[in-house]
C-alpha cells in the first residue's frame, strides 16, 4: 500500500513538471516540447507497468478474517473454519448458476490451500499425540523429532527461492462452471434427504437412549425388590432358627411347671373336703358345697368384723383367753386339727404349731383366710352333733349353714340368735 501511494505521488509530480516545462518551452524554446513531454511520461509509464504487490485500503476492507495473515499467529484452525464457510458460500453461489470472476477464483484457491494446511497440521498434532502415548519416555523425544523432520527425499529436485512469489495476475485458475439446473436440483434434493436421515437417526438415537434408561431403571428396581425379598427371607429363616432353639427351653419350662402343679400338695381345705366327703359319703355336688360353707364362714361370719392385729391381719378365732394362749378358742381349734389329721391322714400345716403362738398369739393373724376357714370346718367336724347340719349345709341350705356357724363356732346365746353378726368369738 505504501509503494502504490509513492508511485501515485510521483505521477502527479511528473505531470506538474511536464506542464511547467511545456510552458517554459513555449515561451523560450518550442523545439524542446517533444523532449520534455517524453521525459515527463517516464514516471507515469513506470507506475502503470509495475504490478501492485500489496492490497489497497479498499481491498483490505473487503478481505475476510481468514484472509488476513499475521506473522507468528497460531490460529490456523480458526482461520480454516472461516475459510470452510467461505468455500461453502462459493459452492452455493456456483450451484445457483452464478459465474465466479478471477478474483473470487483466487480467493477460493487460497481458502482451499488454507484448509489443506489446517488439516495437515491437525493430522500432525494427532499423530504426535498418538506417538507420545505409545512411545516410552526415554525414546519419545527422538521419535517426535523424526516425525517432524522426515528424511529429505527431494534433494535433487530444484526448489524455488522461498521469497519469490508469483504474481497473481499470471496465475491460471480454472473457472468453476455452474452445474446444470437438473444437477443442482438433484444435489439439493440429496442434501435435504441427508438432512432428514440425519434428523431421523438423531431422533432414533434419543428414543433408544430413553428406552435404555427406562430399562436400566426397571432392572435396578427389580434388583432392589429381589434384595429386599432375600433380606426378608433371611430374617424369617433366622427367626425360625431362633424359635427352634428356644422351643425346647419353653417346652421344658411348661413341663416343669406342669410337673410342679401335679406334684404340688393340696392345701388344708382341699384335704378336709376330700376326707369329709369320704367320711359322710357326700355326693360330688355336696363336696363342692363344703367349699361354699367355708366361703360363708370367711366372708359372712361375724358379718365380716374380725379382731385387728399386726399388718392389718384378721382372725376367725380369739387367740387368747384372759391374756393367755393356752385354753383359748385358737388353742382348742389347733388341738382339734391335729386330732382330725391323725385320724384321716392329713398333713398338718406349719402354721398349726402351738410354739408359734405361746409368746406371740398375734402371729395367727398372718394365716390366710382360706386356711382359717378350713380350721373352722375341721372344728365343726370334731364336735358332736354336727354331721347332720354339715350334710344339710353342703346341699346349699343357708339356714343350716347359719345354724352350724351360730351353734358350734360363735356359740351365741339362744335367746339372741343374731348376736353372732356383731360379736367376735
Amino acid at each position: 500500500m505504501q509503494i502504490s501511494s509513492g508511485l501515485s505521488f510521483m505521477s502527479a509530480l511528473s505531470i506538474i513538471a511536464a506542464i511547467t516545462l511545456v510552458l517554459y518551452a513555449l515561451k523560450f524554446k518550442p523545439q524542446l516540447i517533444v523532449g520534455f513531454l517524453a521525459i515527463s511520461m517516464v514516471p507515469f509509464l513506470v507506475v502503470t507497468m509495475v504490478p501492485s504487490t500489496t492490497a489497497s485500503t479498499s481491498d483490505v476492507a473487503a478481505m475476510e478474517p481468514w484472509e488476513i495473515h499475521v506473522p507468528g499467529e497460531t490460529n490456523l484452525q480458526e482461520r480454516a473454519k472461516e475459510a470452510t464457510l467461505f468455500v461453502a458460500r462459493v459452492e452455493k453461489k456456483t450451484a445457483d448458476g452464478k459465474i465466479l470472476d478471477q478474483k473470487e477464483n483466487l480467493r477460493l484457491r487460497d481458502a482451499q490451500i488454507l484448509i489443506k494446511n489446517a488439516n495437515t497440521q491437525r493430522k500432525s498434532s494427532a499423530a504426535i499425540a498418538r506417538l507420545t502415548a505409545s512411545t516410552p519416555p526415554d525414546t519419545r523425544a527422538e521419535a517426535i523429532r523424526a516425525k517432524l523432520n522426515p528424511p529429505d527425499r527431494t534433494r535433487d529436485v530444484p526448489v524455488a527461492p522461498p521469497n519469490k512469489v508469483r504474481p497473481r495476475t499470471k496465475t491460471s485458475v480454472k473457472t468453476t462452471k455452474p452445474p446444470a439446473p437438473q444437477k443442482a436440483a438433484a444435489m439439493e434434493s440429496k442434501s435435504e434427504t441427508l438432512t432428514k436421515e440425519a434428523k431421523a437417526a438423531e431422533a432414533k438415537k434419543v428414543q433408544q437412549e430413553r428406552i435404555d434408561a427406562a430399562n436400566a431403571k426397571k432392572a435396578q428396581e427389580a434388583q432392589k425388590r429381589m434384595a429386599e425379598k432375600a433380606k426378608r427371607l433371611a430374617e424369617a429363616k433366622k427367626a425360625k432358627q431362633q424359635a427352634a432353639v428356644k422351643k425346647p427351653t419353653i417346652a421344658k419350662k411348661v413341663a416343669a411347671k406342669q410337673k410342679m402343679v401335679s406334684t404340688k400338695k393340696p392345701d388344708l381345705l382341699s384335704q378336709y373336703a376330700t376326707a369329709e366327703a369320704k367320711r359322710l359319703a357326700l355326693t360330688p355336688q355336696s363336696k363342692q358345697g363344703l367349699a361354699q360353707i367355708a366361703k360363708f364362714v370367711s366372708e359372712q361370719g361375724d358379718n365380716g368384723i374380725s379382731a385387728q392385729a399386726l399388718n392389718g391381719g384378721r382372725s376367725l378365732f380369739t387367740p387368747t383367753m384372759n391374756g393367755v394362749y393356752e385354753g383359748s378358742p385358737l388353742h382348742t381349734a389347733i388341738n382339734r386339727l391335729h386330732a382330725y389329721s391323725n385320724k384321716h391322714n392329713l398333713e398338718v400345716p406349719k402354721w398349726a404349731n402351738h410354739d408359734l403362738y405361746k409368746k406371740t398369739p398375734e402371729k395367727f393373724y398372718t394365716v390366710s383366710t382360706r386356711d382359717q376357714a378350713a380350721l373352722v370346718m375341721i372344728s365343726f367336724a370334731q364336735q358332736r352333733g354336727t354331721d347332720a347340719l354339715i350334710v344339710q349345709a353342703a346341699t346349699g341350705d343357708i339356714q343350716a349353714t347359719e345354724q352350724l356357724y351360730l351353734k358350734f363356732h360363735h356359740k351365741a346365746p339362744q335367746s339372741d340368735p343374731g348376736a353372732w353378726q356383731t360379736s367376735t368369738s
